[in-house]
């Protein structure tokens, strides 16, 4: 079973914190004449990536590590996760090489937390 997001924080990530990539599936190869060829790179393409930077207090930031940490045994496990441009729920996972990075905005009371994610086109 794949855990939830945790209901109990800010998912909507802020608009200048938002960044999503879409990977390529094709490659063009030169031909003696005429146009490049196109041909597909995978039978399933790559995961896609996500980078969204989230608003939360102090107390939801001590939650979302507690969730990171624990319940998702620091990013390793899959979670659920409703997609912020498609407003549908998707599994996602954090990118193995980038945790989670608080920073504080107003003496602490008040933090953007920024991480980036991996899912599956679906």
């Amino acid at each position: 079973m794949v855990e939830s997001y945790p209901a109990s924080l800010p998912s909507d990530p802020l608009i200048n914190g938002y960044r999503e990539s879409w990977v390529s599936n094709f490659f063009e190869s030169s031909t003696d004449s005429g146009k490049p060829r196109r041909m597909k790179r995978y039978t399933k393409p790559p995961r896609q990536s996500l980078t969204v930077t989230v608003p939360m207090k102090r107390s939801e930031v001590a939650i979302f590590e507690t969730w990171f940490w624990e319940t998702l045994e620091g990013g390793l496990l899959p979670f659920s996760f409703l997609h912020p441009r498609r407003n549908t729920l998707l599994t996602f996972w954090f990118r193995k090489d980038a945790n989670p990075d608080p920073k504080p905005v107003k003496n602490g009371q008040e933090w953007e937390v920024t991480y980036e994610l991996e899912f599956e086109r679906g």
